[in-house]
């Protein structure tokens, strides 16, 4: 990326609606629905807009998910656990100042709460098994796609608030204008969960109650420049700063009423504060960035016809993390990490050449390379044994394409296509590593990608549009990937695929909409989507990735007064399939499934004005 935030493969530009100086605007919309073998879900959003005078506006923002779930907690006994329920809300305030002049005001807020889930992710059934006092079940089966469940003596869930500030001043100049932003910006999390499977613990009545707490501070400041002249240079200026401080804690405690368990050779009532004892972990942890950017880009333009354009971006990251406490009974191979020194400070440069020509005003072809990264940073023990805090480096990677865009029929028709070249250096790989029981990352080597994508969207008529999308990619290891060890092991050869890439992926869209009365009209629309395959891990240790399909449609109605009603099926044909396969517990003994969501039949409802 050039301005704002840095990245490796590009963000997500959210830009939102600003407030309408005027007219009042307004609307709200409502749905239910109901997942197959799973419960009943309820969303409801709604805005308005308000002129406050010629060059003063408020816009506000209010929305409420209340999503259902399908998976079954077995050990509670509660069904359709992995709900999520979003409550937010946005305020935006634009005042003109002058005809030169505007000042935004922007306000977010939002909370959510996920339920379900055993740290692998809240979508995540696991094998079945029978619990047992002591050892490993002896009747452990696959993971249940007709009845997903997983079983933890709680209902685990996670609890996250998210919270920002904004304030953006555009001035304009006769050849430049000028762009001011600040924010603040608040995250925290609750995330509580049994652990007691990565300990060897089957019973039912042990819970290994795993408390992990976060909360971010972030505050943020940008001024960019931009070219206004009609000349056939055009520039960018900017200067990016962010400053995040992070704080996160973790305890663990057994509580159990078996008086015969023994944890690692230690007796359970003596790793938990509630029994006399002390807790299992009891961490501190500090996690803070600071990145200081400056950034530019110049575009010639030849002729009416083609553009060249340059960028360049130098940025100075700082990172610093550190262990503050570790008081748990089995943190004494974290007691060394306490107070050492894993600050990293790096000047990184990024780089973007652009070359475009218009053909006509129907064919635009281009061509991009550009660079990006992802900063390093440090593995710490785990706690079962001692290791030295051991470093991992950035990654980063080159980007080459070339593509087309065009339009025909009177623009009825547009069809775009890329191709494109990946050079990724010093990948970072993270993994759960089942000695130290902590997860580790590590740079594993490099990587190239090739791939293609297409879209085509045709206006066959005034009421029918199709569209479709094809992607192709081919991920591989560009070197051999090994164990580091001496001798070494080749976990994964040169030319290997990428895990969890697929090589093919394709959308269809069909959209009709047509006139019932001189009020009334017919919306309807359908889709189908498909991913291919994908390898579930470089070293064979996960399962493929079976091909993914589904189909989507809805039909409805919309009257001129602003009112809407329709119908929608998600998932129409009950596809149920895992995106993710892992082991899971002690000795990888269970396996856990990340998986999409059964069918969803759903009413809503909206109105306009």
């Amino acid at each position: 990326t050039l301005y704002g935030q840095s990245s490796m493969g590009g963000v997500m530009r959210y830009i939102t609606n600003k407030p309408d100086f005027d007219a009042v605007l307004g609307g709200i919309d409502v749905s239910t629905s109901n997942i197959a073998d799973g419960g009943t879900g309820y969303e409801g959003h709604g805005y308005v807009n308000i002129p406050l005078s010629d060059n003063l506006a408020v816009r506000a923002l209010f929305y409420n998910h209340d999503s259902a779930g399908f998976i079954d907690n077995l050990g509670t006994g509660t069904a359709d656990v992995n709900t999520e329920e979003v409550t937010g809300g946005r305020l935006a305030l634009r005042w003109g100042i002058s005809d030169r002049s505007e000042l935004n005001l922007l306000y977010l807020n939002q909370s959510s709460s996920l339920g379900g889930g055993q740290a692998n992710g809240f979508q995540a059934p696991t094998s079945t098994y029978t619990p047992v006092l002591n050892g490993v079940p002896s009747d452990i089966g696959p993971p249940d796609l007709e009845n997903p469940s997983f079983r933890s003596n709680i209902d685990p869930f996670k609890d996250q608030d998210f919270e920002v500030l904004n304030l953006k001043l555009d001035i304009n100049f006769d050849n430049f204008d000028l762009s001011v932003m600040g924010a603040t910006k608040q995250r925290e999390s609750d995330f509580q969960w049994d652990a007691s499977l990565w300990l060897g613990i089957f019973d039912d009545v042990t819970t290994t109650f795993d408390i992990q707490r976060r909360k971010f501070e972030t505050n943020t400041f940008e001024a960019r420049l931009v070219s206004t002249g009609d000349g056939p240079v055009e520039w960018i200026a900017g200067v990016w700063y962010e400053n995040e401080e992070g704080d996160l804690v973790d305890t663990i405690e057994i509580l159990t009423p078996r008086t015969d368990l023994v944890v690692f050779g230690v007796p359970s009532a003596d790793l938990s504060p509630s029994t006399g004892g002390n807790f299992f972990r009891d961490s501190a942890e500090f996690d803070d960035s600071e990145e200081l950017a400056f950034y530019g880009e110049v575009g010639y333009r030849f002729t009416d016809k083609a553009k060249v354009t340059l960028g360049y971006r130098r940025s100075n990251l700082k990172l610093d993390s550190g262990v503050l406490r570790a008081d748990g009974r089995f943190e004494g191979p974290r007691t060394p990490a306490i107070g050492v020194d894993e600050s990293t400070d790096e000047d990184i440069n990024t780089y973007k050449i652009h070359y475009e020509y218009r053909a006509n005003d129907d064919i635009l072809v281009y061509a991009l390379a550009s660079s990006g990264y992802r900063s390093g940073g440090f593995n710490r023990s785990g706690i079962s044994q001692v290791s030295e805090a051991s470093a991992y480096g950035t990654d980063t990677l080159w980007n080459y394409e070339v593509g087309v865009r065009t339009s025909w029929l009177d623009n009825r028709l547009t069809a775009n296509a890329v191709a494109y070249y990946i050079d990724w250096s010093d990948i970072q790989l993270r993994s759960f590593d089942d000695v130290t029981l902590t997860n580790k990352t590590q740079n594993v080597g490099d990587a190239e990608i090739f791939g293609l994508e297409t879209e085509i969207r045709y206006q066959v008529t005034d009421n029918l549009l199709l569209s479709a999308n094809y992607g192709y990619t081919d991920a591989s290891l560009a070197e051999d990937y090994t164990d580091g060890k001496t001798p070494a092991t080749v976990l994964g050869a040169d030319g290997d695929r990428l895990p969890r890439s697929s090589k093919d992926t394709f959308s269809l869209f069909v959209d009709w909409q047509s006139s019932l009365t001189s009020s009334l009209d017919l919306l309807g629309n359908a889709n189908y989507i498909y991913m291919g395959s994908r390898i579930g891990s470089l070293t064979g240790s996960s399962p493929d990735i079976p091909r993914l399909e589904s189909v989507n449609v809805s039909i409805g109605i919309k009257h001129d007064n602003g009112v809407s009603l329709s119908l929608f099926a998600n998932n129409l044909l009950d596809e149920r399939k895992q995106s993710l396969d892992n082991g899971h517990g002690a000795g990888s003994v269970l396996r856990v499934l990340n998986v999409n969501s059964p069918r969803e039949f759903g009413l809503r409802a909206g109105y306009q004005f």
